[in-house]
């Protein structure tokens, strides 16, 4: 399945091109859910018959019809077991798809445009949204047919009956549907609100969780927890002010839905008298009435379900609609001059660097130092595309770098963030990534001794083969940053930038890492962004933020180019 084959124009449009995708499934399912109902109904008619039999003493035609009776039953479990067992197999098949389509729609995207997902955002949407088609494609579907026919089954009995008896057995239906529209006619809106409430909520869960550790040890009182607090309250009222507006109407159509019977009853009791119809067909007829509207109450209640998956598949159209990175190829710059054009940034309304111009030869080490909160993050997204600039442009020699693809912006920058995360798998796997097969274990080696790394895989249980769950727990929170250096200068990109990697280091370490970088790494161009002045001592030129104060260092080797 491929996303030019999918309508993602709006929710049904989607629903109804995956479903499409395996439609010789979903429709012998149906066939089969069909033809169940109509083995359930079909017993009903066998009990008139057996009921009659019974009263003209006939035990050969009841042995025979008991058994007719007993195929009907085993039939139609075989046949709703089948019509679930295609249908979740088809199921299974369209949401392995969607979550594909849904993390490659992820890798292509723009980094600007994937930092504005929050994490927990993501895992809901690709997991848990993406989950509930399973039950909408695979339960509510049968589900929904089979309690909507059963009733219509039903009525084409007592019809066959008494055509009469079949119009009073309908007369609640009316009242009943327009109950039923009044209730949910609101349900889109209030199910939106809904969702978003639950998603403030993941999101504060998340990042509760995450710092759960920072909170106890820095926070005393309630006010730690006011996130989370006020998403819970406002969820809490949310649903208090829905259970109000459903309960009465809920009420009275669960009750005008059930009432056939006390219409059917005295209709047919009145015909019976007349002797208009058999003991048998009134006796039947009251059967039918009582089972007739607890299939559509059931229907109505997998309404709410089918609108719920839904709105949860509504979810998954902003990913899939996500404007694929368009870019050029362009040669390899020859100088790796890196310019910086006029550059304003800033965080929506707010700027935070205002009109920079500066210019940095191969080999040029520098320090971007000020104050938290100045923007120097956010220089550092800036140049590997994670946010759009407002105006100006980054260019390598004569190459734009806003025109030129992630991949390839990847080639000649690298970065080793504050936060370094650590995927599923060993210390080798999360080093090297995609390079595992063209590294060499002497740079591999050699890049561990300059991140002073070495000892430290020494003494893991496997070296770098230890699994990460098992090295996490033995690393310190420098030691993990630190990593996330190592995995940066693997990269051997041209142009490296630190953005406060060493925040968890003493200053001895601190300056000793710094000067490991600068012989083992004397071409790379290296930008160092710390809230610590001093490392403007291993740096050719330093960028004071938020002034924009670009000054090269004079008492430095000029590098060579």
């Amino acid at each position: 399945m491929r996303l030019e084959d999918i309508n993602t124009q709006s929710t049904y449009a989607f629903l109804w091109s995956l479903i499409k995708t395996e439609h010789k499934a979903f429709t012998l399912g149906l066939i089969t859910a069909i033809l169940a109902c109509g083995a359930e109904v079909a017993v009903y008619f066998i009990v008139f018959f057996s009921a009659q039999a019974v009263l003209d003493k006939d035990s050969q035609e009841l042995f025979w019809l008991a058994g007719v009776i007993g195929l009907l039953i085993i039939s139609r479990l075989a046949l709703m077991s089948g019509a679930y067992w295609l249908c979740h197999l088809a199921a299974y098949r369209i949401v392995q798809r969607v979550r594909e389509l849904s993390v490659r729609q992820l890798a292509r995207a723009p980094l600007a445009e994937l930092t504005k997902w929050h994490r927990s955002d993501l895992e809901k949407r690709v997991l848990r949204d993406s989950n509930r088609l399973t039950l909408l494609l695979a339960h509510y579907g049968v589900e929904t047919l089979s309690l909507l026919l059963q009733p219509i089954l039903f009525i084409a009995l007592i019809g066959w009956l008494d055509w009469r008896l079949a119009l009073v057995a309908l007369a609640p239906l009316p009242i009943a549907l327009w109950l039923q529209v009044h209730i949910m006619k609101a349900f889109p809106e209030r199910q939106v609100l809904y969702n978003q409430s639950v998603a403030r909520i993941d999101k504060a869960v998340f990042d509760f969780v995450q710092g759960a550790s920072v909170l106890k040890q820095f926070l005393k009182d309630q006010d730690s927890l006011q996130q989370l607090d006020t998403a819970i309250h406002t969820h809490h009222a949310l649903l208090q002010t829905y259970t109000r507006q459903l309960i009465q109407g809920w009420t009275s159509f669960t009750t005008v839905s059930r009432c056939s019977v006390f219409f059917v009853v005295p209709f047919g009791g009145w015909l019976w008298s007349g002797q208009q119809i058999s003991d048998m067909a009134f006796g039947l007829t009251v059967i039918l009435s009582l089972a007739l509207m607890k299939p559509w109450l059931l229907a109505t209640q997998m309404f709410g379900k089918t609108m719920e998956a839904l709105d949860a598949l509504n979810q998954l159209l902003p990913l899939l609609n996500i404007v694929e990175e368009v870019s050029e190829m362009h040669p390899s710059p020859t100088q790796f001059t890196l310019c910086a054009d006029h550059l304003t940034l800033g965080l929506a309304d707010r700027v935070l660097i205002n009109d920079l111009s500066l210019e940095l030869k191969l080999g040029m080490r520098l320090a971007v130092i000020g104050e938290s909160g100045c923007g120097k993050s956010t220089f550092a997204q800036s140049l590997m595309g994670m946010i759009a600039l407002k105006s100006g442009a980054w260019r390598l020699d004569n190459v734009s770098l806003q025109t030129c693809s992630a991949q390839q912006r990847a080639q000649w920058i690298a970065m080793a963030a504050q936060q370094t995360f650590l995927f599923r798998g060993s210390l080798r796997d999360n080093l090297l990534l995609d390079r595992i097969n063209s590294t060499s274990q002497e740079f591999v080696d050699r890049v561990l001794q300059v991140c002073e790394l070495t000892s430290v895989i020494e003494q893991m249980p496997q070296g770098l083969d230890t699994d990460v769950g098992e090295a996490s727990r033995l690393l310190s929170g420098g030691e993990t940053q630190r990593l996330g250096l190592a995995r940066a200068l693997l990269r051997n990109t041209p142009i490296l930038i630190l953005d406060e990697v060493t925040a968890h280091l003493d200053t001895v370490t601190e300056l000793r890492l710094l000067d490991n970088l600068s012989q083992a790494f004397p071409n790379q161009t290296q930008i160092i962004i710390s809230h610590r002045a001093n490392v403007r001592d291993y740096c050719h030129a330093t960028l004071e933020l938020p002034s924009t104060t670009f000054q090269q260092h004079f008492y430095l080797e000029q590098v060579e180019v």
